[in-house]
């Protein structure tokens, strides 16, 4: 099995990577993008024995990341059956956004997260 799996969606200022690697049977993701990638949250999600999970979650002063590495969380939680711990670094910047700006830079974030789920990588996890 990959150890890792990498995707970008290019757009200018809208360009967004996915960087996935495995520890052991876990997953940390690491997306970034926009004009100024950076370090802006760092969310840990945790299986319970009642299948939710235990978030800790790391948020840079100032940043919103913290959304999109939550919500990226929890669907790949949901899509491990909530079996496996899954690390979630994020960091998305562009000067001045608006709201159109930010929801983009999620949309292609959500697209790369689609495009992992369905990726030789993430299926060889499952098993």
């Amino acid at each position: 099995m990959k150890n890792q799996f990498n995707d970008t969606i290019d757009e200018g200022k809208f360009k967004v990577n996915l960087h996935a690697i495995t520890s052991g049977d876990d997953l940390t993701v690491i997306i970034g993008g926009g004009v100024k990638p950076h370090i802006g949250s760092v969310v840990i999600a945790c299986p319970n024995k009642s299948k939710n999970v235990n978030y800790t979650i790391w948020t840079d002063e100032g940043h919103k990341d913290n959304v999109i590495a939550e919500d990226i969380a929890t669907e790949l939680m949901k899509n491990f059956d909530f079996d496996k711990n899954v690390v979630v670094i994020a960091g998305l910047h562009i000067d001045h956004a608006t709201k159109e700006d930010i929801n983009r830079l999620v949309k292609n974030s959500n697209s790369l997260v689609e495009n992992l789920l369905v990726s030789d990588f993430f299926k060889g996890l499952l098993i």
